[in-house]
């Protein structure tokens, strides 16, 4: 592991150089086991505080599996069913409308908790049509009411977005936006607790995730990386609100994000990942059954909905999509080495994982760069490991 070690380092070490990222961890399992970990560069630039193994990272879209995870909990429970329309659980979704070109015309058929997961609701995250629009304007208050005295709740955001027309009929394309933020509403909804109460319950807990929450406590703020872009001068602290999530992580928020709100470490998430390898049991305590991981980790959309996945993004080529992560279906058409069935998600400042089944493999990344997602030396980082295991 010496070898991959220095080249993984090289690659880090080279991005943080070239003022790609400010710092960064990376932590390889082999069937649970560590294999690699490595870190590099600053939490905070500008106090010198090193990216270490506890430091801990706003994961954005890697909070999606999680809340596809608590929803599968409550199918398992028979409290949740997947063909079910979301107006059975929350009548704000009653008679939902879609913009086609200037008006709204009523839906060819009920959204679905299906739909939810599979990311074919319909529902944007602020896409340049009509429907983007209406979700980007709530979006935009969200933001400005933020720090004020009546934070836009989870409930109250849900209830606006029921009201908002769908880029397109449900189940007709893929779109990525905010149907995950919608489930951990109707996971709230179901369950009668907040929501981060029921991750916590449910999840967190049982499987010791201590740093893994909706906000960062005042005895743990010092371990909260900084946000950084890339200037033409390096990187450049980036202190910013995003999709209704605070900056300062300071406080239980009012709006509970399914789809972006958690912050975490690389090992906390490493307990998580090791869960869904281990078909639903980590050290002892069963999250889910094995055949409801099997479901959840094999997601798939249909031929049309797979067909607006592939000319949305292209770094999803050859990535199947079900249950708010990507599936690995073709890895002959990936824009780097992969193996056929690996699954997982990215977040928007650069945290990544994935786990193969095939090997065994987990991989997991924590860095904070704005606008990331799956970054080019994550890519390189994936080719490296590919060749070494």
């Amino acid at each position: 592991m010496d070898d991959l070690k220095s080249k993984v380092d090289g690659l880090l070490n080279r991005a943080i150089e070239n003022g790609d990222i400010a710092g960064a961890n990376l932590l390889i399992l082999k069937n649970g086991e560590e294999l690699l970990y490595t870190e590099a560069g600053y939490a905070n630039v500008e106090d010198k505080r090193p990216f270490k193994r506890d430091t801990i990272c706003r994961i954005y879209s890697m909070t999606k599996p999680i809340t596809a995870t608590a929803a599968m909990i409550l199918v398992e429970r028979g409290m949740l069913e997947l063909g079910q329309p979301i107006a059975d659980i929350m009548e704000e979704f009653k008679f939902p409308m879609v913009w086609e070109g200037d008006e709204k015309v009523p839906a060819r058929r009920w959204t679905l908790v299906k739909d939810l997961l599979s990311m074919t609701s319909g529902m944007s995250y602020g896409s340049d049509d009509p429907a983007g629009h209406e979700v980007w304007r709530i979006l935009e208050e969200m933001d400005a009411r933020l720090y004020g005295d009546n934070p836009m709740t989870t409930m109250e955001l849900t209830k606006r977005i029921a009201k908002c027309g769908l880029s397109f009929h449900p189940g007709d394309k893929w779109m990525y936006g905010t149907s995950a933020d919608v489930l951990g509403a109707l996971i709230e909804k179901i369950t009668g607790m907040p929501y981060g109460e029921f991750l916590k319950k449910e999840i967190f807990e049982p499987l010791g995730m201590d740093d893994t929450g909706f906000f960062v406590p005042a005895e743990k703020r010092d371990r909260l990386a900084d946000v950084y872009e890339k200037t033409e001068n390096g990187v450049k602290l980036c202190i910013t609100n995003h999709l209704g999530i605070k900056y300062t992580q300071d406080k239980e928020p009012a709006f509970q994000s399914g789809g972006a709100g958690l912050v975490s470490t690389v090992d906390d998430y490493a307990k998580f990942a090791t869960m869904l390898m281990n078909k639903g049991t980590y050290n002892g305590k069963q999250i889910l059954k094995p055949r409801t991981v099997e479901f959840l980790t094999t997601g798939k959309l249909t031929p049309w909905q797979q067909e607006s996945v592939w000319r949305s993004w292209d770094g999803m080529y050859g990535y199947g999509y079900g249950n708010l992560m990507r599936v690995m279906e073709e890895p002959g058409m990936a824009m780097f080495e992969t193996w056929k069935g690996e699954y997982g998600w990215d977040g928007w400042l650069g945290t990544y994982f994935c786990n193969s089944p095939s090997n065994g493999v987990t991989i997991l990344l924590c860095c904070q760069k704005k606008d990331a997602g799956t970054m080019d030396v994550t890519k390189r980082i994936r080719n490296v490991i590919a060749s070494e295991l």
